[in-house]
């Protein structure tokens, strides 16, 4: 046992200079390579070390506990939400030094907390390590009845903060359900709305807003990708609806949303789109339509085999770039060009659009010399 957790503390600081390293110094030859292998055996380590800690009575606790969470958790979380606000070189020179400190900690504590004064362990530290059933029952329960909440606590954090950042706050999730936040923009006689739409929500969201964008002086702006030349196969509104009959939620109907309304198509065409990013929401679109799971689980390796390029993890920037291109740029763009000609024959122009795309087009519509005057959130789901 000794052999398995020295190996542990070994490996555990080279994969904090490997890491710390790849912040410095991105572009070493070699470096990102020896820091995934390393990354990934540590991470193996510390599974394997808390298990033990669980198991056997009299482990030294103190020492390895607060190391292997700290492996365990920037392993599987990648120190989220950071990377949204630092960026990923800081986010990983910051996360390593403070991995290296926590180390450097408990080693000092391993040092000079015994008589004999040692950086390792030896064999016969743990002569009287054995199995305990009151110790598992209390480090599961523990972990079952502390760590289990404050993960669910940190990963539903995550994502409100996530979500918050990346649809520039027009969506956020909080302790009531899932809400979005309209706003309303001005210049001289004439106003904009936009309002941040989900593909999936409750009735009640769907019907208020459809009773709002009524008005003999209102248009509407829809989305809506057209595909007149059939490119997409497996990907349309329907995609969503497995999902939603399960969350017993409804699907945006569009046909509904915009049934007494003035409204103008606002949107591209799929032919205006490229082939990778047809390929890979034709690939999304069987995902979500899988009726079995076994199906699931082939048509989930299709998507990310198709966003890594054929490597095997989704980190393939020029997929990314993309659709990134496709589904927000060249739509966004596509839709403010609506705006000008809408506002000569009306004084509101609604824009119920995806959140993805609000902060895009808000952009916009601030360069067009609006601003901002009022906001209003209404709730997509209550819990």
């Amino acid at each position: 046992m000794a052999v398995l957790i020295n190996g542990f503390l070994v490996g555990y600081f080279v994969d904090g200079v490997t890491g710390l390293l790849l912040g410095l110094a991105p572009g070493v030859p070699l470096l990102p390579g020896i820091g995934h292998l390393f990354s990934g055996v540590v991470l193996l380590g510390a599974l394997i070390v808390y298990l033990l800690l669980a198991v056997f009575s009299r482990l030294p606790c103190h020492v390895l506990a607060p190391m292997g969470l700290v492996v365990l958790f920037l392993g599987f979380f990648g120190a989220m939400p950071l990377p949204l606000f630092l960026g990923f070189d800081r986010t990983l020179i910051l996360v390593n030094v403070f991995q290296l400190l926590v180390g450097a900690a408990a080693m000092v504590v391993l040092r000079y907390g015994s008589p004999v004064r040692r950086w390792f362990f030896r064999e016969s530290d743990f002569m009287n390590s054995r199995f305990s059933f009151r110790h598992f029952l209390l480090f599961t329960g523990g972990n079952i009845f502390l760590a289990g909440p404050a993960l669910i606590l940190y990963l539903a954090f995550c994502i409100s903060i996530s979500i918050a950042h990346f649809t520039g706050g027009f969506v956020r999730v909080g302790w009531h359900g899932v809400r979005v936040e309209e706003r309303q923009y001005v210049r001289d006689d004439k106003r904009v709305r936009l309002v941040p739409m989900a593909h999936i929500g409750s009735r009640q969201f769907y019907d208020q807003l459809r009773e709002s964008f009524s008005g003999s002086r209102t248009v509407v702006l829809a989305e809506g990708v057209t595909d007149t030349g059939g490119r997409l196969r497996h990907f349309d509104g329907k995609s969503y609806k497995r999902i939603a009959q399960t969350m017993k939620l409804d699907v945006q109907d569009q046909h509904k949303l915009l049934a007494r309304t003035n409204y103008r198509r606002a949107d591209v065409d799929a032919s205006q789109f490229s082939d990778s990013t047809i390929e890979f929401l034709d690939a999304v679109g069987v995902l979500l339509r899988s009726p079995t799971l076994p199906e699931m689980l082939t048509a989930y390796r299709r998507v990310n085999a198709l966003a890594s390029g054929g490597g095997g993890r989704l980190a393939d920037n020029q997929l990314i770039e993309a659709l990134y291109s496709d589904l927000l740029e060249l739509r966004n763009r596509r839709c403010l060009e609506e705006v000008a000609p809408a506002l000569e024959e009306y004084d509101l122009v609604v824009i119920p659009w995806g959140a993805a795309h609000m902060p895009g087009i808000e952009k916009g519509i601030l360069e067009r010399g609006f601003r901002r005057s009022s906001s209003n959130e209404w709730f997509v789901v209550r819990w």
